[in-house]
């Protein structure tokens, strides 16, 4: 479980600061071969620059978080991780990822305090503007070149192909799907014939869910999906100031940022996303029940 304890991070800071120093310095030294060498490959966390992007993005909220807490060595050591991660999502140049890492800082806006809401919020509209105008790490050039040629980016060309198969279906494929998998097989034989890239996912959680399992599931993922998010942020919100509310609000911007990326590069019923997934509707469940039990 995850007690009083645990979220002061009394016992577990140095336990969670050192598997984050780890891990973001896994991420530095085969991310750089990555980044600058993508034609000699990788595997796993490091088979593309958006699984980069995703694992970076998630774990940037975790150490605002924990620079805040502990020590005074701590607290640096998780600064200078922290920047590591920016680096690491930067220069990925995922514009999932920028767009993960803009939302999950402005759902935090509603929640802090009337008197320095719209500072907060101008603070991140400057450091967008800076990255942008300051063109670090492309960044400029990255959102310049979708909005310029939006409907040229593989996205556009995978949800058409996608919407010509959907609409291939009958009534009953429209309501319960046509299977988890066949997107896949489908769109191969689309992809044959119209001479385009094969891909396995349309990039795209409505339309992946909508042809696995039809409207029917997709209402059922959809409202399940927005009512845990609802409901954390109920939670968070009636929190007392302090470690326990930026708790909850920590895990909000992760939630966030994981829906998303994903949203738009993971498959949504893969391992690479579900796995995460599952931590994180795990470690929520008993955050609210900690939560409500000392309420």
């Amino acid at each position: 479980q995850l007690p009083i304890d645990a979220l002061r991070l009394e016992r577990h800071t140095l336990a969670v600061s050192v598997m984050l120093l780890g891990f973001v310095a896994i991420h530095l030294h085969v991310g750089d071969s990555l980044l600058h060498k993508p034609e000699e490959g990788q595997s796993g966390l490091f088979s593309g620059i958006h699984y980069l992007a995703e694992y970076a993005v998630m774990t940037l909220p975790i150490l605002l978080f924990l620079a805040r807490q502990g020590r005074p060595l701590m607290r640096v050591l998780m600064i200078l991780a922290l920047a590591g991660d920016l680096w690491l999502l930067l220069e990925s140049r995922s514009r999932p990822g920028y767009l993960a890492m803009l939302a999950s800082a402005f759902v935090i806006v509603p929640f802090t305090a009337p008197r320095i809401r719209w500072r907060f919020a101008a603070l991140l509209l400057a450091g967008i503007g800076a990255l942008y105008f300051g063109r670090i790490s492309d960044f400029a050039a990255r959102l310049d070149d979708l909005a310029a040629n939006f409907q040229r980016d593989e996205r556009w060309e995978i949800w058409l192909e996608a919407l010509h198969l959907q609409q291939r279906s009958s009534w009953l494929q429209w309501l319960f799907g046509h299977g988890l998998g066949q997107y896949g097989l489908d769109y191969q034989a689309t992809a044959a014939t119209h001479g385009i890239i094969f891909y396995l996912a349309p990039h795209n959680f409505v339309m992946e869910i909508l042809y696995s399992h039809g409207l029917m599931g997709l209402a059922v993922i959809g409202f399940g999906y927005g009512g845990f998010l609802a409901h954390l942020a109920s939670i968070t919100r009636h929190q007392p100031a302090g470690v326990r509310q930026r708790f909850g609000l920590m895990l909000l911007s992760v939630a966030t940022a994981q829906l998303v990326h994903g949203y738009f590069t993971i498959p949504f019923f893969s391992r690479d996303y579900l796995i995460p997934l599952g931590l994180l509707l795990g470690v929520s469940f008993v955050y609210g029940s900690s939560a409500r039990s000392d309420g």
